[in-house]
């Protein structure tokens, strides 16, 4: 009987793991730029915006694709709150967790 429910839940987390983008984009975060920092240059500096997300659903890694997605959708939606227009990743993430620099590059 444990093993069936193993094998349930398993199946259970690959279909969540593959299929679900949790993240959705804020209503005007969508005016916040996703850059490298070569694009920064004439931008003003605002700050560090710190974000996380679930890397794994059970013991089942997410796509590593989705998981800087959602990431990065998070990092729009705070930018736009705090009234920043331009992020710009840190790095890669690191078991959900990502920090990216936020800027004003508009004038």
């Amino acid at each position: 009987m444990s093993y069936r429910l193993a094998t349930c839940a398993l199946i259970a987390a690959g279909a969540l793991s593959g299929c679900a983008h949790w993240v959705k984009l804020d209503p005007g975060a969508d005016n916040v730029n996703v850059a490298d920092a070569s694009a920064v240059g004439q931008c003003t500096p605002r700050g560090t915006i710190s974000v996380s997300v679930l890397d794994k659903v059970g013991f089942v890694s997410r796509d590593p694709v989705d998981v800087d997605k959602e990431l990065a959708t998070l990092a729009r939606n705070s930018a736009h709150t705090s009234g920043y227009d331009t992020v710009v990743s840190d790095g890669p993430e690191k078991d959900g967790n990502g920090t990216f620099h936020a800027y004003t590059c508009r004038k």
